[in-house]
């Protein structure tokens, strides 16, 4: 027999699934209505969705605060999306004060946690120095971790840097390279 919690898990998991296929739908208030009580029982995959229905405006007014609101619930609860979109609204000071230190230190959680794109996102904030003490070692390192786990916005920031003597001195092949590598990716990625 089953027991409560097991019912429990699936009614919560029944409203975010509702939910996501409403918002594939296009039903965008209904997708919010079925994430919302999912979001309000701590459900940080729910409190995330809810976060991203506030920042693009799908269902509800477009809030950036409320976003935030909702992603910082969803990234104390260890949601990684929701770190990452943290880490970018604090870079862009998007429903916040723009703040490096709190997005360095999203980045990295989300990176610590599974999003190798936030490895290179606090890896640039080391090599600029912007808001964060300048160390280019730790920042040409998360970028290059952050390439190799297949960050595509890694790669081609690396090769752009490569390209134009960015943080990195100026040597067209490793720029070539790193968009070669990005390419046979996405190639690989499509036969599958």
């Amino acid at each position: 027999s089953r027991g409560l919690g097991d019912v429990y898990k699936r009614q919560v998991g029944n409203g975010l699934d509702i939910a996501k296929t409403a918002l594939q739908r296009g039903d965008y208030g209904t997708a919010m209505r079925a994430a919302l009580p999912v979001a309000n029982d701590e459900n940080a995959e729910a409190q995330a969705f809810v976060g991203y229905l506030y920042e693009v405006g799908l269902g509800v007014k477009q809030s950036y605060s409320d976003a935030l609101a909702w992603y910082q619930r969803a990234g104390d609860n260890g949601s990684t999306k929701a770190q990452h979109n943290l880490g970018m609204l604090y870079f862009n000071g998007m429903g916040v004060e723009q703040d490096h230190v709190a997005a360095y230190q999203w980045f990295l959680k989300a990176y610590e946690h599974g999003i190798a794109e936030g490895a290179c996102q606090a890896g640039e904030l080391l090599l600029s120095g912007d808001g964060v003490d300048l160390d280019v070692i730790s920042g040409q390192r998360l970028c290059f971790e952050a390439a190799q786990q297949g960050a595509v916005s890694a790669q081609k920031k690396l090769a752009q840097w490569y390209f134009y003597g960015q943080y990195f001195p100026q040597d067209y092949q490793q720029a070539f390279n790193s968009v070669s590598y990005t390419h046979l990716r996405a190639h690989e990625t499509s036969l599958h």
